[in-house]
Order: C-alpha cells, then structure tokens, then sequence
C-alpha cells in the first residue's frame, strides 16, 4: 500500500524533479516508523491516501506522457500539457521577441558609430613649415606652437591661421 502510494506520489510531482527527493524523505520517514503500532501505521496509510487524492484534484495528468501538470501548465484547447503541446500565443509571442532581439543585434552590428577618420597627422610649425613634434615649441627652430588670441573677439586660434572662426577678423 505505501509503494503504491509513493509511486503515485513520485509520479505526481516527478515532472518537477522531486520525486526522489520525496522518495528519500519517505524512507527517512519510514525509518521513523519504525516500532510504531499496526494501528498507528494504518491509519498514517489512510490519511497519506486521503492527502494525495485531495493533492490530485489540483492537477491534470497529460495522455501523452503520463505526467501530472498543474492547470498552469495544462494546455486546454489540446487538453495536453504544454510540454506535450505549447500554446500558440505564448510560443509566437516567445518567437517574435526572439526574432525582434535577433534584428537589433543584427541591425547594431551593421552600424557604424565612429565616423570620423584614422589618419596620423602632424603639426607643422607655422615659423619654418617642417612637422614640430609634440610639444609646446617647434622641434626644429623653437618657435612657440601655443595658441595666440583674436585681437577682436578673444578666441583662441592656431598660430598661422588667417581669420578667426568665431567673429571672421583678419589675422596677421
């Protein structure tokens, strides 16, 4: 009778993956019952028994596989679980996402977010032309390479450069 019970019980909850760890807890419970009176023991039988019809109600056991789902996981309109038979919507819904993720990625791959150029270029010394180096005065003469201001509107501009970008004024 308590196999019985327990393999029911096992097969029950064994779409979860518990049913050995039920089967586990039983002997560990077993164990306990050990030196317990007949009586004692039939009526534990008994209400174990009554527990799992009441547990059985709650759950719908699929013809295909033969496991016991919830009525969460019981697909009504193919009255199999849906393991054995998915919902439509939510399985389009599932693919359209996936579909719509897929896309972005798609789509940022093929973009460019940098746009500007990779080119090395040198400052050229504005006193006697030949590329001045890195720093603040002209590796070749010393001339300084320091931004001078607009005599009209204050912005600073590059040594060399005719007119201000800001207000237009003649440089000399």
């Amino acid at each position: 009778m308590v196999g019985k019970a327990l393999s029911a019980g096992s097969d029950l909850v064994g779409q979860y993956g518990v049913g050995n760890a039920i089967e586990r807890g039983v002997d560990i419970f077993n164990d306990r019952k050990q030196g317990m009176s007949p009586e004692w023991r039939k009526e534990w039988e008994d209400a174990f028994e009554i527990a799992q019809n009441e547990a059985k109600e709650h759950f719908l056991r699929c013809p295909r596989c033969k496991h016991y789902v919830c009525e969460a996981d019981w697909n009504e309109q193919d009255n199999l679980c849906v393991e054995c038979a998915p919902r439509e919507n939510v399985e389009l819904t599932a693919i359209r996402a996936e579909r719509m993720v897929d896309e972005m990625r798609e789509k940022a791959e093929n973009t460019s977010v940098f746009k500007g150029n990779i080119e090395r270029r040198q400052t050229l010394c504005p006193e006697c032309g030949k590329p001045s180096g890195e720093g603040k005065f002209c590796n070749n003469c010393g001339a300084s390479l320091s931004l001078t201001k607009c005599p009209n509107c204050g912005n600073k501009v590059s040594i060399g450069t005719r007119f201000c970008g800001e207000c237009g004024t003649k440089l000399n």
